[in-house]
This record gives structure tokens, C-alpha cells and sequence, in this order.
């Protein structure tokens, strides 16, 4: 039997759960050797049990307005259903609304809220449903939903400035990429029918220049067709899971981008790490649900490896110092920290050290990048210009004589 019961903790303070029991009277003893008194209980009707759908992945706009709407709600006293009610009739796209009203109906039956949001993994991480259930349990959801509100803003600022490390490499490649193709498709075919008047004899780099140009010239549409086609392909397959650890592979691997890549991912695990032991959840369950969010394989198999070992009974600090993940001064500041039982303090500073780290990281690259993408420029265009200027030397020798 599943019942909705409000109960009375150890300080006095009241809470709201729903717990499953055999009947009140064991809902009663299971609370009592919590340290609670029950004071009421209602049975729920039997929960039905629904797959995860794919009904509408959330954006992280829409996650965090959510989120707010929740912790402030809670926090003045607002029935839970009543806050996602008003969420749902003030959303304007379908899908999104679909996915409130599911979850309305799904708490109606029964469910609870971390259950309701669990059905939706497109919409709501792990990590969050694992804070949800945590704040359930607890009786402080609105603490709970506040923490999500700041973690998901520090999210969000990590996004940015993983972006920011990519706009002007790819704002100048595109500038590249047009310039190029303005002269394969304008200037050089007009160069090479003069070029095929005045000399039969063309050099080989001259033949290959205009043979690529009459192709491109020739097939324009086709060719920026394609090139937009594959670039769209790239931006979806690194929405993915295996995109993003694809692409986390290959930058780590890259002297110029992997301590960028570095950085974030550990600045990633510390945060995520310290919100979660903030909840309550114990350090091996916070790494499950850590590594998942992860791009970096090698940084999971050496989580994986920590999970082990405090599985294995090793402390903290001496399971995270064999897996190499933490520099020597993190290490540190966590064996201090276990033996003064501050871990999630101590999480929460390494990770405002890493986005210090990771700011520092990405200026770097983008001072390294500004030279090198230019440098590389300058080189396509001056090939290019080499070839033309050359074959014209040629040609105007070969008049002379």
C-alpha cells in the first residue's frame, strides 16, 4: 500500500512523503525507528507503472524557470500540484505541456514527484531526479530546489564558457571556408580561361587549381548543399552522449584543447559531487550518478575505479588519490576535509578553484587560436595566389619568347 503521510521529525518540524507499507500500523514503526511520529496518513491509489517516454526534452531555460517556480512555490507554502498546474496552463509549445500535464496525472495516481520526472529522462537528468527523491524523503524540497537552482546556473555558465572557446574558431573557419569557395567559384575560372589561352602547358599544381575550380564553379549549389548538410549532421551527433565523448576523446588528445577539456569536466565533477552529498546521498551513490554526466571516458573508468574502492571499504581520500583524478593539492584539502567531515564543503571549493582553472584554460586557447587560425589562413590564400601567380609568370615568359 502506498500512503501520502505528514509526520513530525526529530526537531518538530512537519514533512509530507509518500512511502509504501503493508498498512498504517507499519508506516507508523517504520517512521518511529526513523525518529519520527506520524500524524496522518492517506492511502494512495495503487501506482501505475509507466515507461519512459521521449515526450519532450526541456531546455535548460525551461528546466531552470521550472526549478525556480518549485523552490519559491514550496518555499511560500504552494501545494505542489497547484505550482505545476500554473506551469502547465502558462506554457505556450505543445510537447512541453503535454509533459506537465503527464506529470500532473501521474502524481494524481499516486506517484511521486521524483517517480513522475524519473518517466521523462529526456526532460529530467539523473541528477536531478536523484535530488528530487532525496529532497522527497527529507521533507526539504524547497532547499533541495533552491541548490538545483544554483547548480543549474553554474551549469549553465560552464556552457558558456565552452562555447566561448569555440566562437572564433569557428567564426574565422566559416570566413575561411566562404573566402575559399568565392575563389574557386568567382575569380579563379575567369583567371583560367586566360590562363588556358596564353599556355597549354600548365604547371601540375595550376591544372589541379583550375580542374578543382571548374568542379566547384560547376557544382555550387551542390557543394554548399553539402558542406551545410554535414555541418548540420555534426551539430546533432554532438548532442549526443556518444558525440560529446567522442569529441571529448579527440580534443583531449589535442595539445591546445585538452586542459580546456580537462577542466571542465573535473570543475563538472566537484560541483556535481558536492550538491549531491548536500542532499544526503552517500559518496558512492553521488559518483554513480557523477560519472554519468561525464564526457571524458578516461575521467569515468577512474570514477569507476573510485566507486570500487569505497566499495572495498578504502576511504575517500586514498581511493581518489589512487585513481589520479585531483591535483596534489586537491588531494590535500580532501583528506582534511574527510577527517573534519566537510566533504561537500571541500567539493564545493575544489570546484570553484577548477572553473577558475578551466576561465584561465579557455583565454589561453583562444590567445593561442587567434595567431594559429590566422597563420593558417594566410597560408590557404597564399597557396592559392602562389599557384596563380606563378602560372601567369610562366605564361608570360613563354610569351617573351
Amino acid at each position: 500500500m502506498r500512503y501520502r503521510c505528514t509526520y513530525a521529525d526529530e526537531h518538530g518540524e512537519t514533512a509530507v512523503a509518500v512511502q509504501d507499507a503493508e498498512n498504517e500500523q507499519a508506516l507508523y514503526e517504520a517512521l518511529q525507528r526513523e525518529g519520527h511520529i506520524l500524524l496522518q496518513a492517506k492511502s494512495l491509489a495503487p501506482r501505475e507503472t509507466r515507461p519512459k517516454t521521449k515526450t519532450a526534452r526541456l531546455s535548460s531555460a525551461d528546466l531552470m524557470a521550472l526549478t525556480q517556480a518549485l523552490e519559491t512555490s514550496l518555499d511560500a507554502g504552494v501545494p505542489l500540484l497547484a505550482v505545476l498546474e500554473a506551469m502547465r496552463d502558462q506554457e505556450t509549445e505543445p510537447r512541453v505541456r503535454q509533459l506537465y500535464a503527464t506529470i500532473i496525472e501521474d502524481i494524481q495516481r499516486g506517484s511521486s514527484l521524483a517517480d513522475a520526472l524519473a518517466a521523462h529522462p529526456r526532460a529530467f537528468p539523473d541528477v536531478y531526479v536523484a535530488l528530487v527523491r532525496a529532497g522527497e524523503s527529507s521533507g526539504s524540497l524547497p532547499m533541495v530546489f533552491a541548490r538545483l537552482g544554483g547548480f543549474l546556473q553554474w551549469r549553465e555558465k560552464l556552457r558558456s564558457t565552452a562555447k566561448h572557446a569555440m566562437v572564433y574558431p569557428c567564426v574565422v573557419g566559416t570566413a575561411a571556408y566562404g573566402l575559399v569557395m568565392f575563389l574557386l567559384w568567382f575569380v579563379i575560372p575567369r583567371l583560367g580561361e586566360i590562363l588556358r589561352k596564353v599556355s597549354d602547358d600548365l604547371p601540375a599544381a595550376s591544372r589541379i587549381l583550375l580542374d578543382v575550380s571548374d568542379i566547384v564553379a560547376g557544382n555550387i549549389l551542390l557543394v554548399l548543399a553539402g558542406t551545410a548538410a554535414l555541418a548540420f549532421a555534426v551539430y546533432w551527433a554532438l548532442r549526443s552522449d556518444l558525440g560529446k565523448s567522442l569529441a571529448s576523446s579527440v580534443a583531449v588528445r589535442l595539445p591546445i584543447a585538452k586542459g580546456v577539456v580537462r577542466a571542465l569536466n573535473l570543475a563538472k565533477l566537484c560541483h556535481t559531487i558536492s550538491l549531491l552529498l548536500r542532499a544526503g546521498l552517500t559518496m558512492t551513490t553521488s559518483l554513480q550518478l557523477t560519472r554519468s554526466t561525464l564526457t571524458l571516458p578516461d575521467l569515468r573508468e577512474r570514477i569507476g575505479r573510485i566507486e570500487a574502492d569505497l566499495e572495498g571499504g578504502q576511504r575517500v581520500c586514498d581511493a581518489f588519490q589512487r585513481a589520479e583524478v585531483l591535483p596534489p593539492l586537491g588531494l590535500s584539502m580532501l583528506r582534511v576535509s574527510e577527517e573534519a567531515g566537510g566533504l561537500p564543503k571541500c567539493f564545493e571549493r575544489l570546484g570553484e578553484s577548477l572553473d577558475r582553472q578551466a576561465q584561465s584554460a579557455v583565454e589561453r586557447l583562444i590567445a593561442m587560436l587567434e595567431p594559429a587560425i590566422t597563420v593558417l589562413l594566410g597560408v590557404i590564400v597564399g597557396t592559392i595566389a602562389a599557384v596563380i601567380i606563378s602560372t601567369l609568370y610562366k605564361a608570360v615568359g613563354g610569351l617573351a619568347k
